[in-house]
């Protein structure tokens, strides 16, 4: 391999990756992962870290905590998954994707070591991830787990808190089939006198979090009782909220991002920091800290996450992929004051179709379409049953560069455009545009 073009492909050779070819490709123990870390001397010790899980938000919430901690100065290690257009999103150091040497480097460096072991993509993707980390000596880490959290392999790490964001339905056949069934996967990630952050209460799982703050010896922190959050004024392109942070006083900032479930997330994110200075004794205030959330997207490269393509007409991406997090992107995107909607969708082979079908509004005109991967679920095995039976308004696309064309094609000025249901749908599109 003498190139990162080389390295790159034997990467994606590596065992199938879940997000292209789904449950078959999902590891059920952290063997691999900690007989990688042995190998490389133990990087995940040298470096002080934040672990967060949960079904949706955790990659923005890792986002914007990562934000708070470049604008104070430190340098920040992000870690998270699936990338949208390049695998080196995967592993940041203050917003900036590591170097193309840096992975071929790493990749040189362990081949042979590695080889008997077969790690996955997605342990290799880690172990790079904790490499450059470790040897860029960074301040902070911000690592977003891959898929649930007690077997996921960033839980070899010993955070100095867990944080887990909310909990729905979202691949059931591999967390489980009932939403306690799911809080049990994430709360794995939870150490032994830990902190837990919790984004997001609820009656179907909160018991289950008591019980294992209770025999982790882990302090359990709820982010709706620490930080209270109200909005002022929003618009396309972010938002004003007030907030009061403990017995902080009262201040109003602006966010750079849309939503509803962003509020949710900055509570989130906020909680995470104002515990974690506590923790290392820390003088800042969090709230002197807000105007880091002006420049979420400009400080870490966040892409994906009620991206804004055009203000005339309001074109806005999203990688929402599971109902809950459609149904909180819908909110906002119907927010937006337009004639028609128009929704760009492509969705993976592992959804319950007719569940997703079901909670479709009526109202927008679909343009359904496949992304250019293993795991997209063709529209034809679909369409019919979104027309006929949930009275759809849609056509089908074979790729997802044809449905966006006609999409926009009858997006008026007066309109407004959202592309969403599979990170893949968006980071292809994103790819195709070379954003």
């Amino acid at each position: 391999m003498k190139n990162y073009q080389e390295v790159l492909a034997f990467l994606h050779q590596q065992l199938p990756m879940f997000q292209r070819v789904g449950a078959k490709a999902y590891k059920k123990d952290l063997r691999n992962i900690i007989r990688l870390c042995e190998i490389m001397g133990h990087p995940e010790r040298d470096v002080d870290m934040v672990h967060l899980a949960g079904t949706n938000g955790k990659g923005s919430v890792s986002h914007m905590i990562a934000a708070v901690y470049q604008k104070r100065g430190r340098k920040v290690g992000l870690y998270t998954s699936p990338h949208y257009i390049d695998f080196r999103e995967r592993v940041k150091v203050n917003g900036i994707p590591v170097s193309e040497e840096d992975v071929k480097q790493f990749v040189q460096t362990y081949y042979e070591a590695f080889h008997e072991i077969k790690p996955s993509f997605f342990e290799w993707s880690f172990a790079l991830a904790l490499y450059c980390f470790s040897r860029q000596q960074v301040d902070i880490a911000i690592i977003e787990t891959g898929l649930g959290g007690r077997l996921d392999s960033t839980n070899i790490i010993h955070p100095l808190i867990s944080c887990i964001t909310n909990v729905s339905y979202d691949h059931q056949a591999i967390l489980g089939d009932t939403i306690p069934e799911i809080a049990r996967e994430k709360l794995g990630i939870v150490k032994k006198g830990v902190p837990i952050i919790m984004g997001e209460k609820s009656d179907e799982y909160s018991d289950l979090v008591l019980e294992k703050s209770k025999s982790e010896e882990a302090p359990l922190y709820w982010a709706e009782d620490m930080v209270q959050l109200e909005l002022v004024q929003e618009d396309l392109g972010g938002q004003w909220v007030e907030i009061q942070v403990g017995d902080q006083p009262a201040v109003r900032g602006f966010m750079d991002l849309s939503g509803g479930y962003q509020r949710e997330n900055l509570r989130t994110a906020i909680s995470v920091v104002y515990q974690l200075d506590k923790l290392q004794g820390e003088k800042e205030e969090v709230v002197s800290d807000f105007d880091a959330f002006a420049q979420i997207r400009e400080k870490t490269g966040m892409l994906g996450r009620w991206q804004i393509l055009s203000q005339k007409p309001p074109i806005v991406l999203d990688g929402a992929h599971n109902i809950s997090a459609l149904n909180a992107v819908f909110t906002s995107f119907f927010e937006i004051d337009a004639e028609r909607y128009h929704i760009v969708i492509g969705v993976s082979n592992d959804k319950d179709i007719r569940n997703l079908l079901s909670h479709l509004p009526k109202f927008p005109k679909y343009f359904f379409c496949q992304a250019d991967v293993p795991r997209a679920l063709h529209y034809r095995q679909y369409i019919d049953l979104a027309i006929e039976e949930y009275g759809l308004n849609a056509k089908g696309y074979d790729t997802v560069d044809l449905a966006y064309k006609a999409a926009l094609k009858r997006t008026s000025p007066f309109d407004a455009l959202l592309v969403c249901g599979s990170i893949f749908v968006v980071g292809e599109l994103l790819a195709n545009l070379k954003l």
